[in-house]
């Protein structure tokens, strides 16, 4: 056995200054290291920067001892590493001129350990003790998309008589770990609402819920009162995504319009459904199967194969995103309109020139993808910057693709068939079809209005509503309509009041889109009294909700403005009564 010569050797092949016995790394601080630190430590307490208060103290008890010619009284430093407490130490010794004795470890752990300190030392005697040092936490597994996921949305809670009437969401863990949800967020609309330190356990459930309401949840699944959860969701839909600590969005899911007493729950292949539990909810367990509200149709004879080819117009581009945020990307949204099950393949992209001939065209054939009625297909070079800031209901509705370079001011996009160059549909976009109202539009996305309606009619065509963050990628468009629109005028229901959630619902239908709404509360002298909603961009139909705050009890006026590019305008006023 050969021996180390750098070790305790007793002959021979030491490094150089070094003795024998001694090991180059001694586990002791050095007499010139220790008065290296000394050196650098201030001397006095006018040379102690920081910690004013503790300073001022300090001063006063050693120059009362100093007065006294005793020592000073028992003074105790305690707090986190680096707020100066050896510092302070050696000061009291050299202000005291006293011996120090600094030592390291758990000082104070059980009863009478102070007692045993203080009657251990030496009259005038310093002592400081170090803190021990912490063993390293075991890093947590890093989340991947789909470990944490929506699995059920209670968003109207109205009329729930088995269960609380609480809006709540369902978390479901689906790895074989527990998950901590501390650092994780929970992203409602456009605010990031951080989730309090729970467990979740590996394929457990827990249920997300406004603090201080009542929740009912099956055994063994965890109870997450969140104080920011919001008071009072939308039922006409919001977007909802789960973000890591390191702010990944994990998942992301836009529920559709809610049904009272009817949660919205995640089935098979990441389709949705309302439950069909009696209670109207499974918080906490496992889903529903979900039956539908219409029987089954019994299967059709002769259904066509997805394979078949896609004919003009059965698919149509509904949705441009041409200039997106710093952090985000451009896509291009497709809408299945036909009623039959199509496929991608053979199908191409590509921009038309100034001189009408084609660019290059962008195969679909690799994404091996079929389109059933009412399907949407979001494509775009980086899908993470696409469902960051739009939080789309199924991560797999995004896929990634080569696009062509979309330009700002506008440009014309093709979809057409490769096999002989039919167009499927066309679209000559421009920044100009944005609504009026829409004053900065990086990051706005373009809706097609009607998948009915001509795709080159720049009337068929405007921004995505303001309540959307401004891109509906992957569901049904903020601002769609028919072709036929509904009776000339808009409609506006009064405040109703919901006792269960105490707030004012109020539904509203417009007759066109890009409406801008004022909304307010008057008392009967026509003073203003609260204002429910300002310049907001409406969507063609959907609700508003009111906590009511600050009014007392008492009739007043409902009033809404509504204005609209076209210089059309309407006001509404109707008496409120405030519960």
């Amino acid at each position: 056995m050969t021996q180390n010569p750098y070790d305790n050797a007793t002959s021979g092949g030491y490094a150089p200054g070094q003795v024998p016995g001694q090991r180059l790394v001694a586990m002791e601080e050095e007499p010139e290291e220790k008065m290296i630190e000394a050196a650098l430590r201030p001397k006095s307490l006018d040379d102690f920067v920081g910690q004013k208060r503790v300073r001022q103290q300090l001063s006063l008890v050693l120059e009362a001892s100093k007065m006294r010619g005793r020592s000073a009284d028992h003074v105790l430093l305690s707090g986190p590493p680096g707020l100066g407490k050896t510092t302070l130490a050696m000061i009291i010794a050299a202000e005291m001129e006293v011996p120090l004795r600094i030592t390291s470890g758990p000082a104070i752990q059980h009863s009478g350990d102070l007692a045993a300190i203080l009657s251990s030392l030496t009259p005038g005697e310093v002592k400081s003790e170090g803190a021990p040092e912490k063993p390293d936490e075991p890093e947590k597994p890093k989340a991947s998309p789909g470990d944490l996921l929506i699995n059920e949305v209670m968003a109207d809670p109205h009329g729930l008589t088995k269960l609380p009437a609480t809006e709540y969401v369902e978390l479901h863990n689906t790895t074989d770990h527990e998950i901590d949800l501390e650092g994780w967020a929970f992203v409602y609309d456009k605010t990031s609402i951080p989730l309090p330190d729970a467990e979740l356990s590996a394929g457990g459930y827990a249920v997300l819920y406004k603090a201080g309401r009542e929740i009912s949840v099956a055994d063994g699944a965890a109870e997450v009162a969140v104080k920011r959860f919001p008071v009072n969701m939308v039922n006409a839909g919001k977007p909802l995504a789960l973000k890591d600590p390191s702010g990944t969005v994990i998942h992301s899911y836009t529920y559709p319009k809610a049904k009272a007493g009817r949660s919205i729950e995640r089935g098979e292949g990441d389709k949705w459904h309302l439950s069909s539990d009696p209670r109207g909810g499974t918080p906490g367990e496992e889903n529903s199967e979900g039956a539908p509200d219409k029987p089954d149709e019994p299967n059709k004879p002769n259904e066509p194969d997805a394979t078949e080819q896609v004919e003009p117009r059965e698919i149509v581009l509904n949705e441009i995103l041409f200039d997106p945020q710093p952090r985000g990307s451009e896509y291009i949204e497709l809408y299945n309109r036909s009623d039959r099950t199509l496929s991608t393949h053979g199908l191409a992209i590509a921009l038309r020139k100034s001189d009408g001939h084609l660019g290059t065209r962008h195969s679909l054939t690799s994404l091996a993808t079929t389109l059933a009625p009412g399907d949407y297909l979001v494509l775009t070079s980086d899908p993470n910057g696409v469902a960051s800031p739009f939080r789309t209901p199924a991560l797999d509705v995004i896929r990634r693709f080569k696009l062509p370079a979309l330009n700002n001011q506008g440009a014309t996009i093709v979809l057409l068939r490769t096999a002989d160059s039919t167009v499927v549909d066309e679209v000559t976009y421009s920044a100009k079809w944005h609504s009026s109202a829409v004053k900065i539009r990086r990051g706005v996305a373009l809706e097609r209005i009607s998948p009915d309606g001509s795709s080159q009619e720049a009337a068929n065509w405007t921004s995505a509503s303001s309540e959307t963050g401004y891109g509906t990628p992957g569901y049904k468009n903020s601002q769609s309509g028919t072709s036929s629109q509904i009776e000339e005028g808009a409609t506006i229901s009064e405040p109703e009041y919901n006792a269960s959630t105490r707030n004012y619902l109020i539904r509203y239908q417009m007759d066109k889109p890009d409406y801008r709404c004022q909304m307010a509360v008057y008392s009967s002298n026509g003073q203003k009294m609260a204002v429910i909603a300002n310049n907001q961009l409406l969507t063609s139909e959907g609700e508003i909700r009111w906590d009511g705050a600050g009014l007392s009890p008492g009739v007043y006026v409902f009033y809404v403005e509504l204005y609209h590019p076209d210089g059309s305008s309407q006001h509404i006023r109707k008496p409120l009564l405030v519960h």
